[in-house]
């Protein structure tokens, strides 16, 4: 018998969130994760592992992505437009790595997030929230940031950058990069940023939060307006290389350049999904 050397990818996805029930699979729901192992599994010819199926990041229903990682395991290096052209058009596969074989998409140097409030009305103090995003920055207990469970609180958040979108004076956006997080974390600093920016929470009850006594759970906003933006996988300590280097379709990348912007998606596409939430018409 002819041992076949297994070789290891990772491709990095795309996707609009709405129409999902979030990326991990789950029982009569459209998820990412399905949709991705539906395509492979037609792709007879490139010989991948269905069952060595990995994920980076486990977004949730209606968030979407413009970089998440899977990874598996394939007899010889995958076509990336055949993976592509097998995915249902609200999912892109559009960069490519060979990597180590104990390679794990889930173990990340960075994760970078994007939220997007709509500012229709110039209701918002950019510098009042600018001001504030400095508290969150380092590594904190967001007991109150999150939905809770048993695990641990402390996470590190490495820089917050609240700023206008370029594409639009109408929309704030808070781009949030960290080692990882929690569940709904970024949704509800989002909520906390939006506060500030009103006028209803300042710098002080912000740092307040942050302290373990304090037993004052934030809520989440909507998630149609948050974008996983990035996964970095860090330098290599010895040559100073990134570990995972991924080569992207330019043509792939040019098929959706209608739906990306700055990486992120156009803000004109979502608008009416962003108009169609709770809070924009309070």
């Amino acid at each position: 018998m002819v041992m076949v050397k297994k070789l290891r990818f990772a491709v990095k996805v795309m996707y609009i969130g709405e129409s999902f029930s979030g990326v991990a699979r789950q029982p009569k729901k459209r998820t990412v994760e399905e949709e991705f192992l539906k395509a492979i599994k037609s792709l007879e010819s490139q010989k991948i592992n269905v069952s060595s199926v990995r994920f980076a990041s486990r977004t949730d229903a209606g968030v979407s992505a413009a970089c998440n990682v899977f990874s598996f395991d394939c007899e010889k290096k995958p076509n990336l437009f055949a993976i592509h052209h097998a995915l249902p058009k609200d999912i892109a596969c559009y960069a490519i790595a060979e990597v180590s074989d104990d390679f794990n998409p889930r173990f990340t140097h960075s994760k970078t997030y994007r939220y997007v409030l709509p500012d229709f009305n110039s209701r918002l103090d950019l510098k009042k929230m600018q001001s504030c995003a400095s508290v969150l920055v380092g590594v904190h207990s967001f007991h109150n940031f999150c939905r809770r469970d048993k695990r641990d609180f402390e996470r590190e958040i490495f820089s917050i950058e609240i700023k206008k979108q370029k594409s639009s004076d109408k929309f704030v956006s808070i781009e949030i990069c960290g080692a990882s997080f929690l569940w709904e974390m970024v949704r509800r600093i989002a909520f906390a940023f939006e506060s500030c920016g009103q006028g209803k929470l300042n710098k002080t009850k912000l740092k307040s939060l942050l302290s373990p006594k304090t037993d004052f759970p934030i809520q989440p906003l909507a998630p149609q307006n948050l974008v996983l933006l990035d996964i970095d996988y860090g330098k290599n300590e010895l040559n100073n290389e990134e570990k995972v280097v991924f080569k992207s379709n330019q043509k792939i990348l040019s098929s959706w350049s209608k739906q990306i912007i700055e990486n992120s998606f156009l803000l004109e596409l979502k608008a009416e999904v962003l108009r169609k939430t709770s809070y924009v018409n309070k």
